[in-house]
């Protein structure tokens, strides 16, 4: 519903979600992150369930960086976050 939509949107909305990856010596990630991977991610840090398919990935996260993306939670409701992409220390 709507309703439901408009209360997860005050949760996300403009939040960042971190993401620390392993990447090659120039920043490249060894895989993009793909919906599933940030879906995965509201769950774990927001305890929302939004499925993949919501999510719209304005370009392709497959270097270290931001990113916007829009999330679908309701035709009339939609959320924009970002992605920060940050370099995972190897020990």
């Amino acid at each position: 519903s709507k309703k439901i939509a408009k209360n997860i949107l005050e949760k996300i909305k403009n939040k960042k979600l971190n993401f620390k990856k392993e990447t090659k010596d120039n920043g490249d990630l060894f895989a993009s992150i793909k919906p599933k991977e940030v879906s995965l991610h509201l769950v774990e840090n927001f305890k929302e369930t939004i499925h993949p398919s919501q999510i719209d990935l304005k370009k392709e996260i497959n270097k270290v960086g931001s990113y916007p993306l829009t999330i679908n939670l309701h035709p009339e409701v939609i959320a924009e976050l970002q992605v920060v992409v940050e370099k995972k220390q190897v020990k």
